[in-house]
C-alpha cells in the first residue's frame, strides 16, 4: 500500500502504508517502517498514535490494538488527513508469535484489511512476517517479508524490511531501518523511542528515494 496510498494521498508516502503493514507491534512498531516480533501481553491493550508531516501537510494516525487469551493481538488502524478534515482509510489486523525460537530468534505473522472510506469501497490486503533476533545487549536485528494487494490495481507486490535497533540507554532505543515495495526504490527511516513507564515517546525521520520525499514523524504510544 505504501505508493497505492501516495496515490491517493500524496502525503503519507512511506509511513502510513507500511503502518499497516508493520502492526503495533512494537519494538519498533507504531509509524516505523519495520514491524518487530512481538505482540502485547495477553488480556492488555495499547493505544498508539502519531502525525506524519511531508510536502506541507499532514496526516494523523490513531491505532488501538488489543491481545487475546489465545496469543492474537487485533489492531484497528484509523487515518485522518487534516488537510481533508476526514478519516480516509481504516484498516483491521492480526497477529500472532509464530515461534520463539527460530535461529535464536522470534518469529511473527500479521495479516490486514484496508477500507477506503473516501470511496466507501475495500481497497487490499497484505500478510507480513517480521523476525526478530537480539544480537547482544545492545542491539536487535528486525527483518520483515511479505506481499500487498492492490484491489483497483489488481495485482499483488512484495514488502520487505530491515532494521536495527540500539538501547542507548535504559531508555532510550535509537532505530535505523530501510524498507521497500516491489522493484521501487528503497525508504531509509531514522528515528528514537523515549520509554517512560507506562508510554513511549516516539520521534522519526524517513526519506522515500522514490518520489525524494522526507517525512517527518512524532509519535505515542500508551498501554493499558
Amino acid at each position: 500500500m505504501l505508493r497505492n496510498t501516495m496515490k491517493k494521498l500524496p502525503l503519507t508516502s512511506a509511513l502510513l502504508a507500511l503502518a499497516f503493514t508493520s502492526s503495533t507491534a512494537f519494538a519498533n512498531g507504531g509509524h516505523f517502517l519495520v514491524d518487530d516480533a512481538t505482540i502485547t501481553d495477553p488480556g492488555t491493550c495499547q493505544l498508539e498514535t502519531w502525525t506524519s508531516r511531508v510536502s506541507g501537510e499532514s496526516v494523523w494516525i490513531l491505532q488501538p490494538a488489543c491481545s487475546t487469551q489465545g496469543g492474537w493481538e487485533f489492531a484497528v488502524p484509523l487515518v485522518y488527513s487534516w488537510s481533508d478534515s476526514e478519516v480516509t482509510e481504516v484498516g483491521l489486523e492480526a497477529k500472532t508469535i509464530v515461534s520463539e525460537d527460530v535461529y535464536g530468534g522470534a518469529l511473527a505473522f500479521t495479516v490486514g484489511l484496508v477500507m477506503d472510506t473516501v470511496d466507501d469501497e475495500f481497497a487490499g490486503g497484505f500478510v507480513n512476517i517480521p523476525y526478530s533476533r537480539e544480537l547482544n545487549a545492545y542491539w536487535t536485528l528486525h527483518l520483515n517479508a511479505g506481499t500487498e494487494y492492490d484491489r483497483i490495481g489488481k495485482y499483488w507486490n512484495a514488502l520487505w524490511g530491515v532494521a536495527t535497533t540500539y538501547a542507548l540507554t535504559q531508555h532510550i532505543d535509537v532505530i535505523m531501518e530501510v524498507a521497500g515495495v516491489g522493484s521501487d526504490d528503497p525508504i531509509f527511516g531514522f528515528g528514537a523511542r523515549y520509554q517512560f513507564d507506562r508510554f513511549d515517546l516516539d520521534l522519526g525521520i524517513a526519506r522515500d528515494t522514490q518520489v525524494n520525499d522526507t517525512i517527518y514523524t512524532i509519535g505515542l504510544n500508551v498501554a493499558f
